[in-house]
């Protein structure tokens, strides 16, 4: 991977419930910055996720090193666009020494919530 690869910036988010006085407080916390690349899905990548159940995924996130994350309870915010996503499958570690996480995503509204 070429130098400067890694451009676009993300904020990973981990949704929360936790009690208080009054009730349950339930929110999204900033948990990592990282660096990344966005990659588009071609149409035939499209239709195989459309096959298993993921009809809006058009997008895959490219992070250098590795990442593992409890599926439903991550989002991403995308720096410069405002954008959020979330994982449709378990992160990708792929490589030997200079090794890549691939992450195929769907763009979700800001106030979703997990399951």
């Amino acid at each position: 991977m070429p130098a400067g690869a890694y451009r676009e910036r993300v904020t990973i988010q981990e949704y929360t419930a936790e009690d208080d006085p009054l009730g349950q407080v339930k929110e999204w916390r900033d948990v990592e910055e990282r660096w990344c690349r966005s990659a588009s899905i071609d149409v035939a990548g499209q239709a195989r996720y459309q096959q298993i159940g993921h009809s809006r995924v058009n997008k895959e996130l490219v992070f250098p090193g590795e990442i593992t994350l409890p599926m439903p309870d991550h989002r991403f915010r995308h720096s410069s666009t405002g954008r959020y996503y979330k994982a449709v499958e378990p992160p990708r570690t792929l490589g030997g020494i200079k090794q890549i996480t691939r992450l195929a995503v769907k763009e979700v509204d800001p106030d979703d919530v997990p399951d």
